[in-house]
């Protein structure tokens, strides 16, 4: 219909609203009617440069409305229309980096790389605030959109807005001071360009958000109570197990081993309930320096940074103390298990190390972000940063694994 339209009046494409001035392309682009697109574009390439009363493209409406093929068409066939601005100066990537809608760039970005001067040259178009789509996309936050411009060296890192601000100053100021998880988009955000060797601006400190001392400690207040639960619930499990010697205890002295008394554990000559030993009184110091940190946590009179150092202390021994107690259950059941039910020891090793998922999703999601920094650091620089990131994210898991199989392997070399 449109093209029987357009052969009986080919000026009708060009008529825009009376409201707002939209052309017959600025609602196809919208809704995402490709072959009406297509269509209108054949009759007249024009279309695609005329704007409405509010300065906006067809090809800015295909993007908020997030029509992936209709800005691609637009590309291909009228690839000027990638640099025209709207009202306020924006390019449709500003608009896609503002709106944080990552699935357009790989697409788009294929588009524009087949005319490399001009990709470079939108990557780095300022729109009338002196914003380019780095700086839109990270004041948005949007961590999929911030890797996409990462990965081109042509994206310049360091072009100040008018308020003379860098990505990164821009990074800075909108992280939230205060206790962070680690998967906060901004915090690895700010991450990311740091590595990438991004730099900050001309512009004054006081730019930087001060912490809200009131709602930090609500929030820390907020947190120890349910945190103060289960680590005093960590401390008297680890205590009351301590006690509680997988095997149980000899009756009488063992005749055929001069030290190895009635009293002592049935099996206390195995290697694996000494690494259970070692295990549970592990645990027990890490509940209870989680228990402490978080009195001082929760504790008004103490100064707010000091408090967040030790409510962040006491996550980290609360973490250390679960995955403790779930080393000393396995060593425990393999202990008194082993001889007899090697298929129940399987399984629970097996169960036990499923508790571990959590600690490789979380390394792999705080670290994985770098490697979109190889094409424009080098792959030495990005698995470094990577193979850093893994190591500390590993070792500040499962350091308490590493002084159990220490000790187990001291204990092993020092019987022979």
């Amino acid at each position: 219909m449109t093209k029987n339209l357009l052969k009986w009046n080919n000026h009708l494409s060009k008529q825009g609203e009376q409201t707002n001035e939209s052309t017959p392309l600025h609602l196809a682009a919208s809704c995402g009617f490709l072959e009406t697109v297509k269509c209108l574009l054949d009759a007249e390439e024009s279309l695609a440069y005329q704007c409405d009363d509010k300065g906006s493209f067809p090809i800015h409406e295909a993007v908020k409305e997030k029509q992936v093929s209709v800005v691609c068409t637009l590309l291909k066939i009228c690839p000027d229309c990638a640099q025209l601005r709207d009202a306020e100066g924006k390019t449709f990537l500003h608009v896609a980096a503002k709106q944080g809608y990552a699935k357009l760039f790989p697409p788009v970005l294929q588009v524009l790389l087949q005319e490399k001067q001009m990709f470079a040259a939108i990557m780095n178009m300022q729109d009338d605030d002196g914003n380019t789509g780095l700086h839109l996309a990270v004041e948005a936050g949007i961590l999929e959109t911030v890797c996409f411009l990462l990965w081109d060296k042509e994206v310049m890192l360091n072009l100040s807005n008018n308020e003379r601000e860098t990505a990164l100053d821009l990074s800075q100021r909108m992280r939230t001071p205060g206790v962070l998880f680690g998967l906060v988009r901004r915090v690895s955000i700010h991450k990311l360009l740091v590595h990438a060797d991004a730099q900050y601006g001309v512009h004054s400190k006081t730019r930087i958000p001060e912490l809200n001392e009131e709602k930090e400690e609500k929030r820390i207040s907020d947190s120890t109570q349910t945190i103060g639960v289960v680590s005093a619930l960590l401390v008297t499990i680890s205590f009351a197990v301590a006690f509680t010697i997988p095997g149980g205890y000899r009756t009488d002295d063992d005749p055929k081993v001069d030290n190895i008394k009635g009293g002592m554990p049935v099996l206390v000559t195995s290697h694996s309930l000494q690494a259970f030993i070692i295990a549970n009184n592990l645990a027990l110091l890490c509940s209870a320096m989680a228990t402490i940190s978080l009195m001082y946590a929760g504790v008004t009179t103490v100064d707010i940074s000091m408090r967040m150092k030790a409510f962040v202390m006491s996550i980290f021994f609360l973490n250390s103390s679960a995955r403790t107690l779930a080393a000393a259950f396995a060593l425990g059941m393999y202990a008194t298990l082993v001889p007899a039910a090697g298929a129940a020891v399987t399984l629970t090793v097996i169960g036990t190390t499923i508790t571990l998922l959590d600690v490789a999703w979380f390394t792999y999601m705080t670290s994985k972000d770098q490697l979109v920094l190889r094409k424009r650091m080098g792959v030495g620089v990005a698995l470094k940063w990577f193979a850093l990131l893994v190591l500390r994210g590993v070792l500040a898991c499962l350091w308490p694994y590493v002084i159990i199989g220490g000790f187990l392997a001291y204990i092993t070399l020092w019987s022979k």
